[in-house]
């Protein structure tokens, strides 16, 4: 499930000694279906509401800067290998190890899907790093709340209420970044996903009228669907960013323009209530994935500093524990009034 302007999570693994890959800049891409995501949204923030929760269980923290509001962390979790041994005596310890960080209504709601519950203990795990002395660390102690518009936000413990965080996943990938800065939204997709569909025909539907143009005149079709996906990635993690969605502020009423060749990124929307910093990378250059990232500038007007580290749901290590590959910067630029 998806949490953050009511989206989806999904896992992976890396494993090695890893300090986590510090960047400039990050943006994440996940199609989430725009038209399922407008009829479920109110659903799947009921539903994600249901899965609060609290108990005990010590993990480390993150880092020794948690507290540090210029930093924005992304932690991405692989999961396609999972599944091909969950029958196993060392599938069942895995699948054992990430259920005890969910409350039991979660283990009960997730039942169906492992990797829907792989993706919520990791959310939680993740979320447990950012108390200060990593005491009384159970991932189960965090308790979520809906915002006005169903943005899941950190109610409990208190350390964390002032965190801001935002999941998504795709094709495998989970990703969940989280900001002592403000709020934050992240996206994750695949650019490959729309090959060989109507792209034209999509962009007319979700996009604005610049952006048509734009989609249309790519003469090759397999770029012309990485331009679509590249745009609605970065559009995806603004609207979860703002809290709107994508009911609250339709895609086709701002515009996003992206040339990789240049290095150019441009967001404009006559109607942003304040400054954001976005961002798009390629988290793993060995996958055709894509992540935005949307997240207020520094106090000195910036993209914050944001940091790509790899972890798993299935233990209790800190992150620097785990080697993560070091991401490809695709573009970055802030959002600027119409």
């Amino acid at each position: 499930m998806a949490m953050s302007a009511t989206r989806r999570m999904i896992p992976s693994t890396s494993a090695s000694t890893r300090r986590g890959t510090t960047v400039n800049g990050g943006s994440s891409v996940c199609f989430f279906r725009a038209q399922q995501q407008q009829q479920r949204q109110q659903r799947r923030a009921a539903s994600f509401l249901r899965y609060a929760g609290a108990s005990g269980r010590a993990m480390t923290t993150a880092t020794d800067d948690v507290d540090r509001n210029d930093i924005v962390d992304v932690w991405c979790f692989d999961a396609r290998t999972i599944g091909e041994d969950e029958d196993t005596e060392s599938g069942r310890g895995r699948r054992a190890r990430a259920y005890a960080a969910l409350t039991r209504e979660e283990r009960e709601e997730l039942s169906a899907s492992a990797l829907r519950a792989y993706a919520r203990a990791f959310t939680r795990k993740t979320l447990m790093r950012y108390v200060k002395d990593g005491t009384g660390g159970d991932p189960q102690r965090v308790v979520f709340a809906l915002g006005a518009r169903g943005k899941p936000r950190v109610s409990a413990p208190s350390e964390l209420t002032s965190v801001g965080f935002s999941v998504s996943h795709c094709d495998g990938l989970v990703a969940v970044c989280v900001t002592r800065g403000g709020e934050c939204g992240v996206d994750v997709e695949d650019v490959n996903r729309r090959r060989g569909s109507d792209v034209n025909k999509l962009a007319t539907r979700w996009l604005s009228a610049r952006e048509i143009a734009t989609v249309e005149g790519t003469e090759d079709a397999d770029e012309r669907a990485r331009v679509f996906m590249q745009t609605w990635t970065v559009k995806e993690a603004y609207v979860k960013a703002t809290g709107l969605g994508i009911a609250g502020r339709p895609f086709r009423e701002f515009d996003v323009d992206i040339d990789v060749s240049s290095g150019r990124l441009e967001l404009s929307d006559g109607e942003a209530g304040e400054a954001w910093r976005v961002a798009l990378i390629q988290p793993n250059p060995e996958t055709s994935h894509a992540l935005a990232l949307c997240a207020p500038p520094t106090s000195r007007g910036g993209l914050p500093e944001i940091r790509l580290r790899w972890a798993s749901p299935f233990d209790d290590h800190d992150g620097d524990d785990h080697i993560g590959v070091s991401p490809h910067i695709v573009v970055a630029s802030d959002v600027r009034r119409a």
